[in-house]
C-alpha cells in the first residue's frame, strides 16, 4: 500500500531549500542547480525519529531506465532522521525527475514527488558574427559552437572602466549610457579594435579573446582560444522552466553586467 506522507511519517525534502546561497537546508539536494558533471545529492528528513526503516529515491532520466538508489541514514541533531542518496552526475542537457519513498519500520511505504532539475552547461561564446559601433562601445553579436547566438556589450565609462553587458534575447531597445566616453571601432585583421583615450581593446574575432592596453602597454595578455563569454543553458525542451536565462527575465532589458578597470583584471563573464 502507497500513501502520501502523513502526520505519523512525514518525508520532509525541499530541492530548493529556502533558496539563500550561503544557508543550506539539511532536507535539500546539492547543488540546487546540477551542472554537468557535478554530483547529485538528494537529502531527506522524515519524521518522527526512528519511523523510517529505510528510504528510496526512484528516478528516471528523459530517454534512459527508471532507476532506484537507496538512502543512507547521516548523522544530524535535528529532529527526526536524515538520509542521502546520492544520484551520480548526468551530462549536460539532461531532465530528470524523480520520487522519495519511505518505508516505515511497520511496513507501509510512503512517497513524495515528483520533483525534477535539468542539467545545465556552459556554452563560450567563441565567435563573434557581427558588429556595430556605438560611439562609446561596441555591439557584438556572438555565437557559440552551437550555432546559439547572444547580444554583447561592450562599452567604455570614464575613470578607466570598462562595462561588459549580455543578452540572450536581443531587447527591442537597448539603454543609453550616461557615462560613456567617446571612443571608436575598427576592425585590423581578424580582431575588432575599441579605442577610447589611453585604453585599447583588442578582440580576437574567431575566438572570443580579449587583450587590453593601457597607454600603448599591454596590460592584459590575449588568451587565445579563451573567450571572454559564456552561458548556461539548462534544457533545450520547448516550455520548459530551465530554458536559458540570465538570472533575471530573458525579456527585461539589461540581462548581465560586468564593470572592470582597466588596470584591473578582466574575469570571464558567466552569464546563466
Amino acid at each position: 500500500m502507497v500513501k502520501q506522507s502523513v502526520p505519523h511519517l512525514q518525508i520532509v525534502h525541499i530541492p530548493g531549500g529556502i533558496e539563500d546561497p550561503y544557508t543550506q537546508q539539511p532536507w535539500e539536494r546539492t547543488p540546487r542547480e546540477p551542472r554537468v558533471g557535478e554530483e547529485v545529492m538528494v537529502h531527506v528528513v522524515t519524521r518522527p525519529r526512528g519511523a523510517a526503516g529505510a528510504v528510496f529515491v526512484h528516478l528516471s532520466v528523459k530517454g534512459g531506465a527508471p532507476g532506484t538508489v537507496p538512502a543512507a541514514l547521516t548523522p544530524w541533531e535535528g529532529e527526526g532522521d536524515r538520509w542521502s542518496a546520492s544520484l551520480g552526475a548526468f551530462p549536460g542537457g539532461t531532465r530528470v525527475s524523480y520520487h522519495v519513498e519511505a518505508l516505515s519500520t511497520t511496513g507501509e511505504r510512503f512517497i513524495e514527488g515528483p520533483y525534477s532539475f535539468d542539467v545545465s552547461m556552459w556554452h563560450p561564446l567563441k565567435v563573434v558574427t557581427a558588429w556595430q559601433a556605438t560611439g562609446t562601445g561596441v555591439l557584438m553579436h556572438m555565437g557559440d559552437t552551437s550555432g546559439a547566438e547572444a547580444l554583447v556589450s561592450l562599452e567604455m565609462l570614464d575613470a578607466g572602466e570598462l562595462q561588459f553587458r549580455v543578452w540572450l534575447h536581443a531587447p527591442s531597445t537597448l539603454p543609453r549610457m550616461e557615462r560613456g566616453v567617446p571612443c571608436t571601432a575598427r576592425r585590423e585583421g581578424d580582431d575588432l579594435v575599441l579605442e577610447g583615450g589611453a585604453v585599447a581593446v583588442r578582440i580576437h574575432l574567431a575566438d572570443g579573446s580579449l587583450a587590453l592596453h593601457w597607454s600603448g602597454e599591454q596590460s592584459i595578455r590575449p588568451l587565445q582560444g579563451q573567450p571572454l563569454f559564456a552561458w548556461e543553458r539548462r534544457s533545450t525542451e520547448p516550455g520548459s522552466a530551465s530554458t536559458p536565462s540570465t538570472g533575471v527575465d530573458s525579456a527585461s532589458t539589461c540581462g548581465f553586467t560586468s564593470r572592470t578597470r582597466t588596470r584591473g583584471h578582466v574575469p570571464t563573464c558567466l552569464c546563466r
